[in-house]
């Protein structure tokens, strides 16, 4: 019994620590975002409605295709995830 409890525990751990690396691994993309559109601001430029939007509109893009990818990641994981249960 306490081999099993182990065990399960053990598949519990794994399926926290996928979950909680999916999130960070989206939020250092989403970060990373941010840092290319903090990059494309120079001095002045708060002034510029025109470049600002266009600084707007790049961070979007970005992020946009960054959740996009990791939509794509989804499916494989819970597919990962339900096999582990599975065999709890």
């Amino acid at each position: 019994m306490h081999e099993m409890n182990t065990q399960s525990q053990t598949q519990t751990n794994d399926e926290w620590q996928e979950t909680s690396q999916f999130q960070n691994r989206l939020s250092r993309s989403m970060m990373e975002c941010q840092d290319k559109a903090r990059d494309q601001i120079s001095p002045g430029m708060e002034n510029n409605a025109r470049k600002i939007a266009q600084v707007e509109g790049q961070l979007l893009q970005c992020m946009g295709k960054t959740v996009d990818s990791h939509i794509k990641l989804l499916k494989p994981m819970k597919d990962r995830l339900t096999g582990q249960l599975k065999k709890m």
